[in-house]
């Protein structure tokens, strides 16, 4: 008490919560806790068990810091531990040694394994269920050198396609499905160099093998999941949804055909619904045509049109000014050039036969004098 006959108090530290008791809190009311440390029972003598270990990670990779692992406990110091994880608990019982073991434990008991056991638990106390499963793929760039064992039964790190554009850069693919509401129901870490059409089928199998679902779930992907091993491997007793690429010829003779289009309750669009046995599974494509889409790509392809013809003229000049060995490789030349400039119509091509002096030297060649045959492209647009 001061002279004033006021009350002072001194506080030694003061201890945040913030937006994470919202991630704390849904973790103990999801019953969590009992599911992580019956799969990952506690090793060793350190004081907290697995469930308290894994909540504080969720709250370092939710908490936007992303700290590294020796940096944990500073991490943790400012926190109200005891409050978001459980009585007793402090900073420094978060080292790194700790969260090591958690991690191994994960791995060896199987991360996706564990994924499921607790998206399990969620559907006991969320019932709200699925309908629709949207199933995606993304794939993480790393640092270092990433030595992959070859029989270790481990993901290999190695590059692939970068969807983040760092082709120096190797890398790992997670596969993720989400529910109606985008709550994730299922994951799991593939090798960075696997294909999106193999690892969206898998992911798709996988998670009908982790859950028993209503058999009208919907399982929904991007093109990449459509290709005819697919389609046979879905067969009919899996619902889905998919975008059909363009690159598959029924498509796009479809696409230029005269489509008989049906307006919706949205002006801006129209749509029609043809059969197709694609794959030899009855299917049904959906064509929609959006009229502000056509407005759009029209005024672009009218922007671009004297550019693109500047291009295939150059391109034209080129093929036409180069000698080739025979006719064969001529002919190929002038059919990948019509093939990549399809807005080009030719008058007339044809390919001359036309014989050099071997020396290089301009003029007549003399009696009996070695000749060179090549061929050129001559075309007329």
């Amino acid at each position: 008490m001061t002279d004033s006959g006021q009350i002072a108090v001194e506080i030694d530290s003061i201890k945040s919560i913030e937006h994470l008791g919202i991630i704390a809190g849904t973790f103990h009311k999801l019953g969590l806790a009992q599911i992580i440390d019956r799969a990952l029972p506690k090793i060793g003598q350190h004081q907290l068990s697995s469930s308290q270990v894994l909540l504080a990670l969720l709250l370092n990779g939710l908490g936007f810091t992303e700290r590294r692992l020796y940096l944990f406990p500073e991490y943790c110091e400012p926190l109200d531990l005891e409050r978001l994880i459980g009585p007793g608990v402090t900073a420094k019982y978060l080292n790194e040694s700790v969260i090591g073991r958690l991690l191994d434990s994960i791995y060896a008991y199987g991360p996706s394994k564990l994924f499921t056991n607790l998206v399990t638990q969620m559907f006991t106390v969320y019932k709200d269920g699925v309908q629709l499963c949207h199933v995606d793929t993304t794939n993480f760039s790393v640092h270092g050198e990433y030595e992959n064992g070859s029989n270790d039964g481990c993901i290999k790190i190695t590059k692939g396609h970068p969807k983040d554009k760092r082709w120096d850069l190797k890398r790992f693919v997670l596969s993720m499905v989400v529910n109606q509401h985008g709550i994730p129901i299922f994951a799991r870490a593939h090798d960075g160099n696997e294909s999106d059409k193999e690892t969206l089928l898998n992911t798709i199998l996988s998670v009908r093998e982790s859950f028993t679902f209503d058999p009208d779930v919907i399982f929904m992907g991007d093109s990449a999941l459509y290709t005819e091993k697919n389609v046979q491997k879905l067969g009919d007793h899996t619902k889905w949804i998919s975008n059909v690429p363009a690159t598959i010829k029924e498509m796009t003779d479809l696409i230029r055909s005269d489509i008989p289009f049906t307006p919706t309750s949205d002006s801006r669009y129209s749509c029609c619904s043809v059969d197709s046995n694609y794959g030899g599974i009855s299917q049904k494509w959906v064509v929609v045509s959006s009229e502000e889409m056509k407005t759009r790509e029209l005024k672009t392809f009218e922007k671009n049109l004297p550019k693109r013809f500047k291009t295939a003229m150059k391109g034209l000049k080129e093929i036409s000014s180069v000698p080739y060995a025979c006719e064969t490789d001529a002919q190929n030349a002038l059919s990948r050039y019509l093939k990549e400039t399809p807005l080009v119509s030719l008058v007339d091509s044809q390919i001359k036969v036309v014989n050099k002096r071997a020396n290089g030297k301009r003029g007549r060649p003399k009696e009996g004098e070695e000749l060179i045959t090549q061929y050129m492209i001559e075309a007329f647009s």
